[in-house]
């Protein structure tokens, strides 16, 4: 591929004036192809398929997969997806939730989990119980504050203190009937 071929293609997908002119201020075609930055890269994966061969898919961060999956879900076997971290797995369930298939559930922290479960509660019903094991008593709470009607059904409200359960009754009064003992405090 040559500089003139990489210009004709950006020109033919409607690449914006900026891109051209980066191109354009660069020596080499080995120049061009080693110094795009992710969300470029996403861009002419999307705008221009074939180039595959030529990504720096290590350029690419979470939102440059988010956006260049959308458009081009067979894309996928070019991601790593192991180097995802606990948190953006929270940002794939919400935006791809698809993909949650390839998620590594023991490597997602107690907080993660939580707010996984709230985008999609429906999750609770699949979720390995060890999984659920895992989750730490505050974030049980944040549970049965917000989504309680499910929540109730997994929790471990021994992982409830006293004070969590006065915030998630002052929310849900209803919720009281789970507290397995009196608050004393």
């Amino acid at each position: 591929m040559t500089k003139k071929e990489i210009l004709t293609i950006l020109e033919q997908a409607g690449a914006c004036e900026q891109s051209i002119s980066w191109v354009k201020s660069k020596r080499s075609v080995k120049q061009i192809l080693n110094c795009g930055q992710g969300g470029w890269w996403a861009w002419l994966m999307v705008a221009v398929p074939g180039l595959e061969q030529y990504c720096r898919w290590d350029a690419l961060d979470l939102w440059d997969w988010i956006y260049l999956l959308q458009t081009r879900p067979e894309l996928a076997e070019y991601r790593d997806w192991k180097s995802l971290s606990s948190d953006s797995w929270v940002s794939m369930n919400y935006h791809l939730p698809e993909y949650m298939d390839r998620c590594d559930w023991n490597s997602i922290e107690s907080w993660d989990l939580t707010r996984i479960l709230l985008q999609s509660p429906q999750r609770f019903k699949s979720m390995d119980p060890k999984l659920l094991e895992s989750i730490k008593g505050e974030d049980w709470a944040y549970l049965m504050q917000h989504i309680p009607s499910v929540t109730s059904d997994y929790c471990d409200f021994s992982k409830i203190s006293d004070k969590q359960w006065v915030q998630i009754i002052a929310r849900q009064p209803y919720m009281r009937k789970f507290r397995p003992k009196e608050i004393t405090s």
